[in-house]
């Protein structure tokens, strides 16, 4: 089910669009749902966007976006795997430039025994823009033998841009594998000289690092 809501706001004369958005996605035992975003909307777009799905026994829920546009960019994604043997993984790539602010959430909840989950969220941030991950593995008692991972990482391609992750764990039982990763950097000048020895322009060199950061995961989303 999806419900979206579109909205006009007039401000001195200049008119911002709003998308909101809900969806809850039910994936039936053994089943399989891919849901694929790609949001390039302008930049006087505002999205906020809410998803959860409830995965049952050997269901499988994957998550694909790009984010990409919006001036405020939104996003909760919210996994529950119910039944054993359910699992979700969560891909997500953001650009920003100019003043762009990007606000990603994903949260894997395992309730079913032996489920399995990942999350692998990659952001580039140039100009201005800004962004944060937030995330969380909450294992509960009854999901003994469940895998989880839940990964942010960021580059930031001038000192202007900015980026912050947060991840978390709750584990209420155990017999269980949860692991999670965070990291902000500077793309790397040694890279950059590298490349440029090689016969790459400076900016040319950055394209090249920034295609390497995201490829396994553009590669996944296909």
């Amino acid at each position: 089910s999806q419900r979206c809501i579109f909205s006009h706001l007039t401000y001195k004369n200049k008119k911002q669009q709003c998308y909101f958005e809900v969806l809850e996605c039910g994936v039936k035992p053994t089943s399989e749902l891919e849901f694929i975003t790609l949001q390039a909307m302008d930049l006087s777009t505002v999205n906020i966007s809410s998803r959860k799905a409830f995965v049952e026994q050997d269901g499988k829920m994957s998550w694909y976006s790009g984010m990409f546009g919006t001036s405020l960019c939104r996003y909760k994604t919210d996994s529950v795997m119910k039944g054993p043997g359910a699992s979700s993984e969560d891909m997500e790539i953001v650009f920003g430039n100019e003043k762009q602010l990007f606000d990603i959430s994903s949260n894997l909840d395992h309730a079913g025994y032996s489920t399995r989950g990942r999350v692998m969220v990659k952001s580039i941030m140039k100009d201005e823009s800004k962004s944060l991950f937030k995330g969380m593995i909450k294992i509960r008692k009854d999901a003994k033998t469940s895998e989880s991972y839940l990964a942010g990482h960021a580059i930031l391609l001038n000192k202007g841009s900015h980026s912050d992750a947060i991840p978390g764990l709750e584990i209420e039982t155990n017999e269980v594998r949860a692991t999670h990763s965070a990291s902000v950097s500077q793309i790397d000048e040694e890279q950059i000289f590298y490349l440029m020895c090689r016969g790459l322009d400076r900016e040319s060199a950055k394209r090249e690092i920034v295609h390497g950061f995201v490829e396994p995961l553009s590669r996944k989303m296909d």
